[in-house]
């Protein structure tokens, strides 16, 4: 169903928060279920038609703060302020708080689904349990893409995770699609982006280190045999681009 015209981003959200407290009727249950998709993740989510494109709308639950929608918009706008590979997204409005984060499928075009993978699964590895390295991210990426500005890109985005404190960077917040154009696969747009103050350390670690310094950064492009120059360049840039609000 196309909910360009229609969607209640409020209502959705107050459904949602009735199933949460087991106060949802059987109508609502059923309604939800059918909007949920099969995203998982920590956050209630619906799966939506915006004149004729798919997008995740992504609602608060009852342990977020009221602006957490706002709150990954901006980071999403922070990692675009860096140079990165942003998934596109939206911040909708709300009645209720400061509004939904909604981030376009990067996984569907007119034509169809692309194929995906992430990280974990391609590794065949719990993403719940840490037990990746950032040089695991980049090592996959350069075996298994067919462009080489994906290993930099990739070097980018965990420099930004680091400066930026996005601890939930494990494997499955990082994804590969397959590009029938170059025959072979490309890493996907950055996604699922935000401050993580409540973790003590990074699910995914750099160079060995859950609570990395510069050094360690540069220490993973040499074990992947990255430019390290290019590397220098990279972290000058996320850094910038996070001073420049």
């Amino acid at each position: 169903m196309d909910y360009s015209q229609t969607v209640e981003l409020d209502r959705i959200c107050r459904e949602v928060n009735d199933i949460l407290n087991d106060d949802a009727d059987n109508a609502t249950l059923d309604e939800i279920y059918g909007l949920g998709g099969s995203s998982g993740g920590a956050r209630p989510k619906a799966h939506i038609k915006i004149y004729g494109e798919e997008w995740i709308v992504k609602f608060p639950c009852r342990l977020d703060p009221p602006d957490i929608g706002a709150a990954e918009y901006n980071a999403n706008l922070a990692a675009q302020r860096c140079g990165l590979n942003v998934n596109e997204c939206r911040l909708f409005h709300s009645e209720n708080c400061s509004g939904y984060f909604g981030a376009k499928r990067f996984d569907r075009t007119p034509d169809g689904r692309v194929h995906m993978i992430s990280l974990s699964s391609l590794l065949e590895t719990s993403y719940r349990i840490p037990n990746l390295d950032y040089i695991h991210l980049i090592k996959v990426t350069q075996r298994i893409c067919a462009d080489e500005r994906d290993c930099y890109e990739a070097f980018g985005r965990m420099c930004f995770n680091v400066f930026y404190g996005n601890k939930d960077d494990h494997g499955k917040n990082f994804a590969f699609l397959f590009d029938e154009k170059l025959d072979g696969y490309r890493l996907s747009p950055f996604y699922d982006i935000t401050r993580t103050p409540d973790k003590a350390e990074h699910e995914m670690t750099v160079a060995g280190s859950g609570n990395p310094a510069e050094g360690d950064l540069l220490e993973v492009a040499r074990q992947t045999a990255l430019d390290i120059e290019k590397c220098r360049k990279i972290i000058v840039r996320v850094r910038e681009g996070l001073n420049n609000k």
